[in-house]
């Protein structure tokens, strides 16, 4: 398995950014430019809900995943791969102190020859820079929230 770990400093309502993870993929401040579109499938973000994730780039990989384990108490989600290009999982959750820290971990096993291949050449580190990416455009969206509702 390889284990991807990112995280990003937020200045806000630990509650407002658990909110932003459940919405993952399909939210306002989802930056246009990422190359990871995420539909949810059922259309709401509870336990067992599925999701299809589609890299838009040239033999981008696809997979579905589902929510395994929501917990609002801790402010942790993990969603589970089941089909496609990964076995694995994604999980995010909060660690409280001045700021907020958002932790986002993918750890995962591309499945055949050509995903592994395409892995390692390329898709590791396009996932690195997409999910920086991702995080920032959370921080300012959440930090720009919060600075407004002052």
């Amino acid at each position: 398995m390889s284990r991807i770990t990112q995280s990003v400093m937020v200045d806000a309502n630990p509650k407002d950014i658990f909110n932003q993870m459940l919405s993952w993929g399909s939210s306002e401040w989802w930056p246009s430019e990422s190359i990871m579109r995420i539909c949810n499938l059922d259309e709401s973000a509870v336990e067992e809900a599925t999701y299809s994730y589609i890299v838009t780039t040239p033999f981008g990989p696809r997979w579905k995943a589902k929510n395994e384990v929501i917990d609002e108490s801790r402010f942790y989600l993990k969603r589970i791969f089941y089909k496609g290009a990964f076995d694995g999982f994604e999980e995010m959750h909060l660690n409280r102190g001045k700021f907020t820290q958002l932790v986002y971990s993918f750890d995962c096993r591309p499945k055949g020859f050509f995903n592994q291949m395409m892995w390692n050449i390329i898709g590791k580190k396009k996932h690195i820079e997409n999910v920086d990416l991702i995080l920032e455009m959370l921080k300012k969206y959440l930090e720009k929230k919060q600075a407004s509702a002052r």
